[in-house]
């Protein structure tokens, strides 16, 4: 595996961002990206939201993310779940900590 240039952006970032996007084609690594940062599982919760069984757990979304607010949350495919936008605004307005959310994303 390879370091990636982009990863200490990422990092930067969210020393001063609440959520940090990441967008790009399919499958040019932006997961892997993500999993290069994180080699702490305690400290982040990694959600992809292509997969039933996590989308599931996002049944009353609100209510789930509001009690990780401790955690980075990460959540791939976020296109999948377009009404999760509008959810994420409020949490992010309450809290207003930096790195609370990655969103990765593709078209």
């Amino acid at each position: 595996m390879f370091k990636r240039v982009a990863r200490y952006t990422v990092k930067e970032d969210m020393k001063d961002f609440p959520v940090v996007i990441i967008l790009g084609a399919r499958q040019v690594g932006k997961t892997t990206l993500v999993k290069q940062i994180f080699d702490d599982r305690e400290n982040e919760l990694f959600l992809d939201l292509e997969k039933d069984s996590e989308r599931n757990r996002l049944s009353d979304p609100e209510l789930f993310l509001t009690s990780l607010t401790h955690k980075t949350v990460i959540i791939d495919k976020a296109q999948a779940m377009p009404d999760i936008f509008r959810i994420l605004r409020p949490i992010v307005d309450e809290h207003q900590r930096p790195g609370q959310f990655i969103l990765l994303g593709s078209w």
